[in-house]
């Protein structure tokens, strides 16, 4: 499954969107470390976003890849690197696209409820914190969640 393959009509806030999860996840698995996690995948956008090709050109996981290799490289943690080069290539990627498809699904949700799915499931957030944070009652978190749950299982791409 091709991951970076996109149309050029994508803004790169689209492409942020669409592609900062799931390389998120990927370096997270790779580094162990969400906050190193979150700086690879940032320092990344931002030379990305100074290319002159489009983002969507570019092969993502792989640049991530790179990325956090040199970080750990940088960090003087050579034995960690061995460790982790067989899982990166081989759980970590299948995981990322897993990731990336369950992404482009998300984007097809309603604003609204792609924004309490995902603070839900991928945030870790109470339905209350929800709540508060949105500014929404907890009756329309909980019909938010069940919504975007339904339309996500109605997703003909999750079938075989």
């Amino acid at each position: 499954m091709n991951t970076q393959h996109r149309s050029p009509s994508l803004t790169i806030e689209q492409s942020f969107k669409l592609h900062y999860i799931p390389l998120l996840y990927y370096a997270w698995r790779i580094l162990n470390d969400r906050q190193a996690a979150e700086d690879v995948v940032m320092d990344v956008w931002v030379k990305l976003i100074g290319d002159c090709r489009p983002i969507d050109e570019h092969p993502l996981f792989r640049i991530v890849h790179n990325a956090c290799l040199n970080y750990l490289q940088h960090e003087g943690m050579k034995e960690r690197r061995l460790r982790f080069l067989p899982e990166v290539d081989e759980v970590a990627q299948l995981d990322a696209e897993v990731f990336a498809h369950i992404a482009r699904a998300l984007a097809g949700l309603p604003a609204q409820t792609r924004r309490v799915v995902t603070m839900r499931f991928w945030g870790g957030l109470k339905n209350r914190e929800i709540a508060v944070k949105l500014g929404i009652s907890v009756h329309t978190v909980r019909n938010q969640i069940v919504r975007g749950l339904k339309l996500l299982r109605n997703d003909k791409s999750f079938k075989t």
